[in-house]
């Protein structure tokens, strides 16, 4: 099975309880960024403000489906 991947940004977050740990990855420059969050309304804010101040926009893959 071959894997494309065609956006530009990959998010990975690892989840506790108390803190998300987020990484962005900008494939298009290979530069990385990392957040610490809290696991709260509060930290998801700020997740997504962080995520628009680099222009990311958010999208599924429903092609499996």
């Amino acid at each position: 099975m071959e894997l494309t991947i065609t956006w530009r940004f990959v998010v990975g977050i690892d989840i506790s309880k108390q803190c998300l740990d987020c990484y962005l990855l900008d494939r298009k420059t290979t530069q990385g960024w990392d957040l610490q969050v809290d696991n709260n309304p509060e930290g998801f804010a700020r997740l997504g403000r962080w995520l628009d101040d680099r222009q990311v926009e958010c999208s599924a893959d429903d092609s499996d489906q």
